[in-house]
């Protein structure tokens, strides 16, 4: 018996295949902003379809049953600062909060967001004494989900609860390793992105 695909599975087949970055995307982007100039020969995705940029999008939402909301009451929002920067709040522990990682080619965004926000409290519940990255690629590999295919923040969470979390730096060459990239340093290379590197693909 024959299996024909769906109205619906033919549809989303041909949105996947459709380039990551069209021309007609460039331009409305262009047109809505001057900050910075957007490219049809942008390096990080040309030649990927959206099924490839899909990838990089890693975190299984979850059913709004299973996360609880937070809710305040008016005379806690009433008192509000107009601005606020963590760094500045917590200078101890600026190197921390502003370190910012790179996932890779690798759909591990679920990992990161919990490890750094973690890693981020840690510090501030130390008073600036733990400075030690932890490391988003042991929560990645190790918690109850898929790696660089995908995962759940809220098992990533669960894991850092129940488990813990190793240190673990950015990416270094096994041979360039050191006592300061922690136990478990990331396992994939950064990606140069807007940049003509030729240190990183």
């Amino acid at each position: 018996r024959l299996a024909f695909p769906s109205e619906y599975d033919l549809a989303t087949h041909y949105d996947d295949t459709k380039p990551a970055i069209m021309q007609s995307l460039v331009d409305e982007i262009n047109s809505k902003q001057n900050a910075w100039m957007a490219s049809i020969e942008q390096e990080r995705f040309k030649g990927a379809s959206i099924s490839d940029a899909k990838r990089l999008c890693g975190t299984w939402l979850e059913k709004p049953e299973n996360i609880r909301e937070k809710l305040y009451t008016a005379d806690e929002l009433k008192d509000l600062p107009v601005s606020f920067n963590a760094t500045e709040e917590f200078k101890e522990c600026s190197s921390v909060i502003g370190h910012i990682r790179d996932q890779s080619a690798c759909g591990s965004c679920w990992a990161f967001a919990p490890t750094e926000a973690f890693n981020d409290r840690l510090c501030i519940k130390s008073a600036g004494n733990f400075t030690s990255l932890l490391s988003p690629g042991n929560v990645a590999a190790c918690s109850k989900t898929s790696g660089c295919h995908g995962g759940s923040s809220l098992d990533a969470w669960q894991w850092l609860h129940t488990t813990g979390v190793v240190t673990g730096g950015d990416y270094s060459a096994e041979k360039d390793m050191t006592e300061s990239d922690g136990c478990w340093p990331y396992d994939f290379p950064p990606c140069a992105h807007y940049t003509n590197s030729t240190l990183y693909p």
